[in-house]
């Protein structure tokens, strides 16, 4: 287990039990405020989830500017035809 000061003291934390999660507590290119009111709820295994809206996590990669992200962005505007 870890506790919310572990987690507030990385950029990142992976918790990889039965799902791969990835708890980000400072994002590029966007601020919580921001994002809180358009996030999106998604349901996994009966639990609700709150998750980054489309225009946000687009937002954030194109802030990051690897490659990877650049590849995340074309492949999610793709998806938003």
């Amino acid at each position: 287990m870890t506790t919310i000061e572990d987690i507030l003291a990385h950029d990142v934390t992976i918790f990889n039990d039965r799902v791969r999660i990835d708890v980000q507590t400072k994002t590029p290119g966007i601020e919580f405020d921001d994002v809180w009111v358009r996030r999106k709820i998604v349901t996994y295994q009966k639990q609700q989830f709150y998750i980054l809206s489309l225009t946000d996590l687009i937002a954030s990669k194109q802030a990051a500017g690897r490659p990877k992200d650049i590849e995340d962005i074309n492949a999610l505007q793709a998806g938003d035809d």
